[in-house]
Protein backbone atom coordinates (compact mmCIF):
# COMPACT_ATOMS: atom_id res chain seq x y z
CA UNK A 1 0.00 0.00 0.00
CA UNK A 2 3.01 2.37 0.76
CA UNK A 3 4.42 2.12 -2.53
CA UNK A 4 1.50 2.67 -4.31
CA UNK A 5 0.77 5.75 -2.20
CA UNK A 6 4.59 6.37 -3.19
CA UNK A 7 3.63 6.47 -7.00
CA UNK A 8 0.64 8.80 -6.12
CA UNK A 9 2.45 11.07 -4.13
CA UNK A 10 4.97 10.91 -7.33
CA UNK A 11 2.17 12.31 -9.41
CA UNK A 12 1.07 14.95 -6.91
CA UNK A 13 -1.32 13.71 -5.15
CA UNK A 14 -1.41 14.22 -1.72
CA UNK A 15 -2.01 11.04 0.41
CA UNK A 16 -3.58 10.85 4.03
CA UNK A 17 -2.96 7.66 5.67
CA UNK A 18 -5.82 6.23 8.20
CA UNK A 19 -4.11 3.95 10.73
CA UNK A 20 -5.54 2.54 13.57
CA UNK A 21 -4.03 2.73 17.32
CA UNK A 22 -3.06 -0.76 17.38
CA UNK A 23 -0.70 -0.57 14.39
CA UNK A 24 0.69 2.95 15.01
CA UNK A 25 3.97 1.65 16.80
CA UNK A 26 4.64 -0.09 13.14
CA UNK A 27 3.70 3.12 11.32
CA UNK A 28 7.17 5.01 10.58
CA UNK A 29 5.77 8.31 9.80
CA UNK A 30 8.15 10.93 9.26
CA UNK A 31 11.69 9.54 8.11
CA UNK A 32 10.19 8.14 4.94
CA UNK A 33 7.12 10.00 4.53
CA UNK A 34 7.33 13.03 5.87
CA UNK A 35 4.65 14.88 3.84
CA UNK A 36 2.05 12.58 3.54
CA UNK A 37 -0.20 12.88 6.84
CA UNK A 38 -1.07 10.19 9.23
CA UNK A 39 -4.70 10.22 10.95
CA UNK A 40 -4.84 7.52 13.86
CA UNK A 41 -8.02 5.98 14.54
CA UNK A 42 -9.09 4.99 18.08
CA UNK A 43 -9.59 1.36 18.28
CA UNK A 44 -10.20 0.44 21.68
CA UNK A 45 -8.46 -2.82 21.16
CA UNK A 46 -4.68 -1.84 21.32
CA UNK A 47 -4.46 -4.24 24.48
CA UNK A 48 -5.44 -7.64 22.36
CA UNK A 49 -2.85 -10.02 21.60
CA UNK A 50 -3.65 -13.31 20.06
CA UNK A 51 -1.38 -15.89 17.44
CA UNK A 52 -4.78 -17.82 17.32
CA UNK A 53 -6.67 -17.42 13.52
CA UNK A 54 -9.66 -17.28 15.16
CA UNK A 55 -9.02 -14.56 17.58
CA UNK A 56 -7.05 -12.45 14.45
CA UNK A 57 -10.56 -12.45 12.36
CA UNK A 58 -12.38 -11.75 15.64
CA UNK A 59 -9.84 -8.84 15.94
CA UNK A 60 -10.03 -7.88 12.38
CA UNK A 61 -14.55 -7.82 12.80
CA UNK A 62 -13.49 -5.60 16.22
CA UNK A 63 -11.42 -2.99 14.37
CA UNK A 64 -14.05 -2.73 11.69
CA UNK A 65 -16.65 -2.59 14.18
CA UNK A 66 -14.85 -0.09 16.70
CA UNK A 67 -12.71 2.01 13.47
CA UNK A 68 -16.01 3.18 11.56
CA UNK A 69 -17.98 5.70 13.24
CA UNK A 70 -14.24 7.74 14.07
CA UNK A 71 -13.21 6.79 10.21
CA UNK A 72 -16.83 8.47 9.30
CA UNK A 73 -15.56 11.66 11.45
CA UNK A 74 -12.50 11.87 10.11
CA UNK A 75 -12.67 11.33 6.32
CA UNK A 76 -16.02 13.76 6.47
CA UNK A 77 -13.42 16.52 8.53
CA UNK A 78 -10.83 15.99 5.13
CA UNK A 79 -13.42 16.32 2.78
CA UNK A 80 -14.76 19.33 4.23
CA UNK A 81 -11.02 20.98 4.40
CA UNK A 82 -10.41 19.88 0.36
CA UNK A 83 -11.38 22.27 -2.56
CA UNK A 84 -14.13 21.39 -4.68
CA UNK A 85 -10.93 21.12 -7.67
CA UNK A 86 -9.69 18.27 -5.91
CA UNK A 87 -11.05 14.87 -6.81
CA UNK A 88 -10.23 12.36 -3.38
CA UNK A 89 -10.54 8.78 -3.55
CA UNK A 90 -10.12 6.14 -1.08
CA UNK A 91 -7.37 3.17 -1.16
CA UNK A 92 -8.55 0.67 1.36
CA UNK A 93 -7.41 -3.06 2.26
CA UNK A 94 -10.60 -5.58 1.82
CA UNK A 95 -10.13 -6.32 5.45
CA UNK A 96 -11.62 -2.57 6.00
CA UNK A 97 -14.80 -3.93 4.67
CA UNK A 98 -16.52 -1.47 6.96
CA UNK A 99 -15.00 1.23 5.53
CA UNK A 100 -16.09 0.90 2.05
CA UNK A 101 -20.03 1.76 2.71
CA UNK A 102 -18.60 4.75 4.61
CA UNK A 103 -16.72 5.91 1.66
CA UNK A 104 -20.06 5.61 -0.45
CA UNK A 105 -22.16 7.71 1.75
CA UNK A 106 -19.67 10.05 1.33
CA UNK A 107 -19.44 10.05 -2.21
CA UNK A 108 -15.52 9.13 -2.24
CA UNK A 109 -14.82 6.84 -4.56
CA UNK A 110 -12.73 3.62 -3.52
CA UNK A 111 -10.35 0.71 -4.44
CA UNK A 112 -10.27 -2.04 -2.68
CA UNK A 113 -6.89 -4.31 -2.82
CA UNK A 114 -6.59 -7.77 -1.59
CA UNK A 115 -3.00 -7.24 -0.25
CA UNK A 116 -1.98 -10.47 0.73
CA UNK A 117 1.32 -12.32 -0.58
CA UNK A 118 2.01 -14.40 -2.73
CA UNK A 119 1.81 -17.38 -0.38
CA UNK A 120 -1.52 -16.83 0.25
CA UNK A 121 -2.73 -17.11 -3.19
CA UNK A 122 -0.97 -19.83 -3.33
CA UNK A 123 -2.63 -21.31 -0.23
CA UNK A 124 -6.09 -19.97 -1.81
CA UNK A 125 -5.53 -21.90 -4.66
CA UNK A 126 -4.74 -25.65 -3.24
CA UNK A 127 -7.57 -25.44 -1.23
CA UNK A 128 -9.54 -27.04 -3.76
CA UNK A 129 -7.38 -29.55 -4.06
CA UNK A 130 -6.94 -30.19 -0.14
CA UNK A 131 -10.51 -30.49 0.30
CA UNK A 132 -10.96 -33.31 -2.65
CA UNK A 133 -8.14 -34.84 -1.09
CA UNK A 134 -9.98 -35.21 2.46
CA UNK A 135 -6.94 -33.38 3.73
CA UNK A 136 -9.32 -30.29 4.87
CA UNK A 137 -12.99 -31.35 6.33
CA UNK A 138 -15.91 -30.40 4.07
CA UNK A 139 -18.32 -27.56 5.36
CA UNK A 140 -20.85 -30.09 5.80
CA UNK A 141 -18.20 -31.91 8.16
CA UNK A 142 -17.67 -29.07 10.31
CA UNK A 143 -20.97 -27.60 10.07
CA UNK A 144 -21.90 -31.41 11.66
CA UNK A 145 -19.18 -30.49 14.28
CA UNK A 146 -20.15 -27.32 15.05
CA UNK A 147 -24.27 -28.05 15.58
CA UNK A 148 -22.75 -31.00 17.85
CA UNK A 149 -20.71 -28.94 20.02
CA UNK A 150 -24.03 -26.77 20.62
CA UNK A 151 -26.15 -28.94 22.04
CA UNK A 152 -27.37 -28.49 25.87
Amino acid sequence: MLALASMLHSRSSPITIFHTHYNSGAIDRSSKHPSYRFIEIPDQVSNFRSSSQDNVLSLISLLNDNCTEPFHRHLAKILSDTDDDDTPCLVLDMHWYKMNPVAKVLGVPTLVLRTGSAASLNGFIALPALYRKGILPSRAQVAGQFMCSLSF
